[in-house]
């Protein structure tokens, strides 16, 4: 299977494939080794260095991706957004959570277009039909 990484001195983000797993985890930790073929011809990583990665289980062409901070839980434990409804209105969107990526923190969605100003991180004191004023 795929896998995506990055090295902790290093920001560039690698891939390659697995190639096994441990299947042991190491005392004290509840980790497991995973060993992982990819491309190194140019001795960038070397033996030894610690990684945090994710294995691709599923991606998706074409799909709205937008911060995972972004999508809210209501009452009924659905899953919505707050959008920016020209000219100044929040309005919430209800949206279904299609792939989540834990590592970017970012999640494809469906029920909101391309485009839509979408209201992200701490704002918990916005709800749906405030009015709001956009500053840049």
């Amino acid at each position: 299977q795929p896998v995506d990484f990055t090295v902790e001195t290093d920001l560039r983000l690698y891939s390659g494939k697995i190639a096994r797993i441990n299947p042991v985890a190491q005392d004290g930790t509840r980790s497991y080794s995973i060993y992982i073929d990819f491309d190194n011809k140019e001795h960038n990583l070397k033996a030894g260095q610690f990684v945090k990665g994710q294995i691709v289980l599923q991606s998706l062409n074409n799909a709205l991706y937008i911060p995972s901070d972004a999508i809210r839980v209501g009452s009924d434990h659905s899953h919505y957004v707050l959008m920016l409804q020209a000219p100044d209105n929040v309005v919430s969107k209800p949206v279904k959570i299609l792939l989540k990526n834990g590592m970017l923190n970012i999640s494809a969605i469906s029920g909101v277009e391309s485009g839509s100003i979408i209201l992200s991180g701490n704002v918990v004191s916005v709800k749906n039909g405030d009015k709001v004023k956009v500053v840049n």
